[in-house]
């Protein structure tokens, strides 16, 4: 069986995306090739997934029931 320290990424070649979004955003081509596979391929994008702000959160009593479970 394998161990996850056993597995070997696969990684594709270079696109020029992956580049060209790892020069914008100062980030490494591996780390700009995971966000284009998530479709996050704008500097703008990929900087808000990898830097997050509170206040981009959404509220979370929009989820359903949260005013009944947290009243319990």
């Amino acid at each position: 069986m394998l161990n996850s320290r056993d597995k070997i990424w696969q990684i594709k070649d270079d696109s020029p995306s992956a580049s060209w979004l790892a020069g914008k955003v100062g980030i490494s081509k591996i780390l700009a090739s995971l966000l284009i596979n998530r479709n996050i391929s704008s500097p703008d994008s990929a900087k808000s997934f990898l830097s997050p702000r509170l206040g981009a959160l959404r509220d979370p009593f929009l989820i359903k029931d949260m005013a009944r479970e947290i009243s319990d």
